[in-house]
């Protein structure tokens, strides 16, 4: 691990992840009406826990799970 990286880096990582996460929510999947939609488990709080995976969605969710990896592989690093 490079040694300039501390906690509080993690820290702003897993903030940024949330942040990302927050606005894929409240800016793409909430306003959407898609009749798909009715059909799923729609979870606005954790989006990577949501069964919906729209084109809209897809390629950001996946961005936001490998970021969403790498925060816990850091902090397992902390422990």
């Amino acid at each position: 691990m490079d040694p300039r990286l501390n906690f509080n880096d993690i820290k702003f990582y897993e903030s940024s992840r949330d942040d990302f996460l927050k606005n894929i929510s409240e800016n793409i999947c909430k306003p959407c009406t898609e009749k798909q939609k009715e059909k799923m488990k729609i979870d606005y709080i954790n989006p990577l826990q949501c069964e919906c995976r729209c084109e809209r969605v897809e390629k950001l969710l996946t961005i936001a799970t490998n970021l969403d990896s790498k925060v816990k592989e850091l902090k397992s690093k902390f422990k």
